[in-house]
């Protein structure tokens, strides 16, 4: 069974996400960055922290929490998370192949530090007041995501300063770029209640990862779920905005677009059953209509940041 866990600088109730402390003031810095490279049992449970947070998930893919907005996330997806926004991320059991470890960079900065910056630094204004603006979690996406990337990798081996450097070089550039940030989940998403919905999408998530090669039925999951149909497909609609068909799709695609990002080799149609879709033909329009493109062109796209790293 997997365990969700709660750091020690949080601060819970049963009810409500908790509060994170960040320290990182406390350490002579101005911000956090972390390369987090751990089991995927050790998942956080939902969380915020008045900071805001860039996030970029490098290895596994699963479900995401942000604000009320249940989504699936990609392996090599990059998120901008506003102050005080509930958020976690679930990872799919499978998603981390032989290592069984998740791999993510996150940069955490305060208002207060970007507020500070513009006295000192009044150039930096037009940058800070943009970044504040920002009442949403975003995706990270083209040109932004890529140099966002490189500026993180080169954080990790660069000293404090240097890093400073690369943060700023991360902010103006996304600043400079809004077409690139594709919004997540509604602006008044950064407070909300916690209730049963959380849990019921953890075992959702955890029954689809076991079945999604299978014809999934309605009545199959929801009695997994000890809900009625018509309560779980109720369910599924207020927590994801979707129905549960279109989920179970998403999921078949970011399977799909991992185990073809693993290995280029593999023919698109025999990949394409092997992940649920018996219908090739529909398998393809979905495909385009969610990520814009053919399978083709979008393993070509994921390899540029694939190819920064290395």
């Amino acid at each position: 069974m997997r365990k969700y866990s709660k750091s020690k600088d949080m601060v819970t109730d049963e009810k409500q996400p908790a509060y994170e402390v960040l320290d990182y003031d406390t350490e002579g810095k101005s911000f956090r960055y972390l390369h987090h490279e751990v089991p995927i049992s050790e998942e956080i449970a939902i969380h915020f922290h008045p900071e805001l947070e860039i996030n970029w998930i490098v290895r596994g893919y699963g479900m995401r929490i942000v604000g009320t907005c249940h989504e699936f996330f990609s392996q090599g997806e990059m998120v901008f998370m506003p102050g005080s926004m509930p958020h976690c991320w679930i990872y799919d059991p499978e998603s981390c192949g032989d290592t069984g470890r998740k791999e993510s960079h996150v940069c955490q900065l305060s208002a207060n530090m970007l507020l500070h910056a513009c006295i000192i630094f009044p150039e930096l204004k037009p940058v800070v007041n943009f970044l504040l603006s920002l009442r949403q979690a975003y995706l990270i996406t083209g040109s932004s995501k890529a140099v966002v990337c490189q500026q993180l990798l080169a954080m990790e081996h660069a000293d404090d300063a240097m890093r400073l450097c690369h943060l700023w070089s991360v902010l103006t550039y996304i600043s400079h770029h809004p077409a690139d940030l594709l919004p997540i989940g509604k602006p008044e998403d950064t407070t909300f209640e916690m209730n049963q919905s959380i849990e019921q999408m953890r075992k959702l998530l955890d029954f689809i990862s076991l079945h999604y090669k299978e014809e999934i039925r309605l009545n199959d999951i929801a009695q997994h779920l000890n809900l009625s149909t018509a309560s779980f497909c109720r369910c599924v609609k207020q927590a994801t905005g979707q129905t549960f068909i279109a989920y179970l799709n998403s999921y078949r695609l970011n399977k799909f677009c991992e185990l073809l990002q693993s290995d280029t080799t593999q023919r698109i149609n025999e990949l394409a059953w092997a992940c649920g879709f018996g219908d090739i033909p529909y398998f393809n329009r979905l495909f385009k209509k969610v990520k814009g493109m053919t399978p083709s062109a979008w393993i070509a796209e994921s390899r540029k940041c694939v190819e920064t790293k290395s």
